[in-house]
């Protein structure tokens, strides 16, 4: 039974991030995802780099290209394009003003808007998750953050009905 608890930090103690590894997708539970994969404890791939590889430049998002392009080596955007771009022109709105075609050729010639979106950019309360998980992971900025609260919802979960206490059961 969920009971919409928002969840407690977790230390290195809380999951056995070796076990299930495997099957983590569907086999692990939201905490032990964001806890194991978001630590780095476990070898977890947001995106499968390849599903669609053939036709990566048309079908992928950015962030899928960015990411299987920075940690598998796939789907890296290619330079067979005629077009130039003045990298410059719209550069501090170019997470929602550029094209991808202008993305790929600035991050490919000037080395400018590579990652899928700048975090320097609007409000972290705004943002969506997925700016968010990036901005998190690559600039400390976004992060979920937990209120303490009296009681771990997910400890014991599998045994609620024996194992908690009336105060929690309440809770």
């Amino acid at each position: 039974k969920e009971v919409g608890c928002v969840m407690p930090k977790h230390d290195a103690t809380s999951f056995d991030c070796k076990a299930g590894a495997e099957n983590w997708e569907l086999g692990w539970n939201d905490a032990k995802k964001e806890f194991c994969c978001g630590e780095g404890l476990a070898e977890c791939d947001p995106y499968q780099c390849d599903v669609g590889l053939n036709n990566a430049q048309a079908g992928w998002s950015i962030e899928k290209m960015a990411w299987c392009c920075r940690n598998k080596g796939q789907g890296c955007p290619t330079t067979t394009r005629n077009e130039e771009f003045d990298c410059e022109s719209g550069l501090a709105n170019w997470e929602v003003a550029w094209s991808v075609g202008k993305r790929e050729y600035c991050c490919e010639t000037a080395q400018k808007a590579c990652d899928p979106f700048d975090c320097a950019i609007g409000s972290p309360e705004q943002w969506p998750v997925g700016k968010k998980a990036f901005c998190c992971d690559k600039e400390n900025i976004g992060c979920m953050t937990t209120t303490t609260l009296p009681f771990d919802c997910i400890a014991g979960a599998a045994n609620w009905e024996e194992g908690w206490n009336q105060e929690k059961k309440d809770w």
